[in-house]
């Protein structure tokens, strides 16, 4: 499965353009997840009372909610969960994952450039393109607008042919 990064600063529209790639990339008909990285610690999907929140209080490491439909899982563990922890625990049968951050790791990425900034990882050989309103002459990788989905989308399934990494 093919791993995408969408990286740029806080408030750059980094899930607003995962949200829109979403719907054009199941037209494909690729099967997409997401990662979503967040700098807090202790994160918790459970309600205070509920069932799995008394598992976890009771020290449970793995939580799984699972209904007729769909299942939840919650995992803690000592240390800190890379990329690499995360992709391999989704399931095998996914074409596309869009994380939103994890910036640093070693994955292809598509970089938000905010009109008043300039690009941070031009020169990242994982760099795939740019999104910005601006244009970007000197860059190696596509530039595109932040409204154009179809040739965000068309590049990543272009890309999905290659070798995965």
């Amino acid at each position: 499965m093919k791993t995408v990064c969408i990286v740029g600063p806080a408030k750059s529209g980094k899930t607003l353009l995962i949200e829109r790639l979403i719907p054009e990339l199941n037209r494909f008909g690729l099967r997409v997840a997401t990662v979503k990285h967040t700098h807090h610690r202790n994160i918790s999907l459970d309600i205070p009372g509920k069932d799995t929140y008394r598992y976890r209080q009771a020290g449970a490491e793995t939580i799984v909610l699972a209904s007729p439909d769909s299942f939840s899982i919650l995992t803690e563990e000592n240390g800190t969960f890379g990329l690499k922890e995360v992709v391999s625990a989704l399931p095998e049968k996914l074409d596309i994952i869009l994380v939103e951050g994890f910036k640093q790791e070693g994955f292809p990425k598509i970089e938000i450039v905010p009109d008043d900034m300039a690009p941070l990882f031009v020169n990242d050989p994982l760099l795939l393109a740019l999104v910005s309103s601006n244009t970007f002459p000197a860059a190696k990788v596509p530039c595109f607008k932040p409204t154009d989905i179809v040739g965000i989308v068309e590049l990543l399934t272009w890309q999905s042919s290659k070798p995965k990494v």
